[in-house]
């Protein structure tokens, strides 16, 4: 029985393929599927998925590491010859980042490059790790945080959603940096503040 069956309108995307292009790279990591199928898999998979994802659900590509050059470069061409396939939807930014690295000017680099494609965007995961938790440090992180939400927020109208990659500091994969908008005791960091400061401003 398949999914739209199942549970109608609740999945709105899938990510077809997800971390293809190698770091420190323009190309395809090598796998098995480069081994097999061939270097045009990520194709292969956006053919296949469109031909039978149900209409309206929105198909992406996702991958870490994306204002790095030069996998930057080696993502905007892969994201260019799908979209040239006519398959693809959006792109989806995997940010695993730690306070101010990189820099939000780095990462504004890599927006403003995969928006200008015209495709949808959205964070898939991000987490913004610090070495120690103090209250300097909390402090940091939430300027981090919220001018990474301010540069979010200038694209509205193609970032799809924003999530943060878990709840609470202690359950994070990430635990020993910090790296989430909650406190092990499920309290609001400064970090969490500063992301509803940046929402608020551009809705005034």
């Amino acid at each position: 029985e398949g999914t739209e069956e199942k549970w109608p309108g609740v999945i709105v995307s899938w990510d077809v393929v997800n971390e293809a292009v190698a770091d420190g790279s323009t190309q395809l990591r090598t796998s098995n599927w480069t081994k097999v199928v061939g270097l045009d898999f990520v194709n292969r998979a956006f053919e296949y998925a469109r031909k039978y994802a149900k209409p309206g659900v929105k198909l992406y590509y996702n991958d870490y590491n994306t204002p790095q050059e030069p996998k930057l470069t080696g993502i905007c061409n892969l994201l260019d010859s799908l979209i040239a396939d006519g398959t693809i939807d959006g792109y989806g930014f995997q940010c695993h980042f730690s306070v101010n690295n990189p820099y939000v000017a780095t990462v504004r680099n890599a927006v403003e490059r995969i928006a200008s494609k015209g495709i949808r965007l959205r964070v898939s995961e991000l987490d913004v790790g610090m070495e120690a938790d103090t209250r300097q440090n909390q402090n940091k992180q939430a300027q981090y945080y919220k001018e990474l939400f301010q540069l979010f927020m200038e694209y509205a109208d193609q970032f799809e959603a924003v999530q943060v990659w878990g709840l609470t500091d202690d359950r994070s994969w990430r635990s020993d940096k910090f790296p989430l908008l909650f406190n092990k005791k499920m309290e609001p960091k400064p970090a969490f503040f500063a992301v509803v400061e940046a929402v608020k401003e551009k809705a005034e």
